[in-house]
């Protein structure tokens, strides 16, 4: 899913510094040469939004962000048509 939403963001000339991935396997990897972090390492960092982009785990990850006090968040969707849209996380 990744691979995808960064395809997307960059088509749409935004700049990607990382992902974020809850699963100590995949912190410290990268995805298509950007950086994979835990949750704790993002809050020490400027950003200015975090985008999930999970369709089975959203509901978790967003969860998990709010409990490690990390703000801006939307979630990446795409509909049965394949328009994308972000949903600010309430």
């Amino acid at each position: 899913m990744g691979g995808i939403v960064l395809k997307v963001l960059t088509g749409e000339n935004i700049n990607v510094i990382g992902f974020i991935d809850d699963s100590i396997s995949k912190q410290g990897d990268k995805i298509h040469g950007i950086n994979i972090y835990s949750p704790e390492e993002v809050k020490n960092m400027n950003y200015d939004m975090i985008i999930i982009a999970s369709f089975r785990h959203s509901e978790d990850i967003l969860k998990n962000a709010r409990e490690n006090q990390l703000s801006n968040i939307y979630i990446f969707n795409i509909d049965e048509n394949g328009n994308v849209s972000l949903e600010k996380g309430e």
